[in-house]
């Protein structure tokens, strides 16, 4: 399991909104999907994290990973129908 963030835990005391169990139901599988999956606070909203990029010229070394990454997970929600 992912590591749990006490502030997300904070964030989601406070999150009065109706999809608010959709929200914990993707929180738990994205932290429980691999070890290496953290998540944060930002833009006063829960995100999930993995790769910890540096700065932008570190974006741009990794845009070929990651843009594969984005496009297996497209091709995975299009498969689904």
């Amino acid at each position: 399991m992912g590591t749990r963030n006490p502030d997300v835990d904070a964030w989601l005391d406070g999150y009065d909104n109706p999809m608010k169990p959709v929200v914990e139901r993707v929180r738990a599988v994205m932290l429980d999907a691999d070890d290496r999956i953290g998540e944060v606070i930002k833009w006063s909203t829960p995100t999930f994290v993995y790769a910890r990029l540096a700065d932008a010229d570190e974006v741009e070394t990794r845009r070929a990973e990651l843009e594969t990454i984005v496009r297996a997970w497209c091709d995975a929600r299009d498969a689904d129908g």
